[in-house]
Formats: C-alpha cells, sequence, structure tokens
C-alpha cells in the first residue's frame, strides 16, 4: 500500500501543478494587452520629450 500512497501523492501533485501552470497562463494573458499599451503609452511620452526639447533648443538666444 506504500506505493500506491505514493503514487496517488504524486499524482495530486502534478494536478496541483498543472492547476497553478494553467492560472498564470491565464494571468499572463491578461496582463500582456495591458503591458503592451503601456508600452505604447511610453513611446508616444517619449517622442513628445524629444519633440519639446528640440523646440526649446531652437529657441534659446545663441551663445556669441
Amino acid at each position: 500500500m506504500g506505493v500506491a500512497t505514493d503514487v496517488l501523492k504524486a499524482l495530486k501533485e502534478v494536478i496541483s501543478l498543472t492547476e497553478s501552470v494553467r492560472k498564470v497562463n491565464s494571468d499572463l494573458d491578461k496582463i500582456g494587452p495591458v503591458l503592451l499599451d503601456h508600452e505604447k503609452r511610453l513611446v508616444r511620452i517619449e517622442t513628445k520629450f524629444e519633440v519639446y526639447e528640440k523646440i526649446a533648443k531652437r529657441s534659446l538666444p545663441q551663445k556669441s
């Protein structure tokens, strides 16, 4: 009966691990689009910053 108990215990651990992996996969599916949106927003902010920086440099008086 010891072997059967060990097999049952191992199967329960595999099932638990499988469920954990499914949950992580589901969470990643939800997080992916959010992270992609943040990346796009950061690119837009960086672009605006670079444009404003160039405008500011052009409007500063030139040193003699």
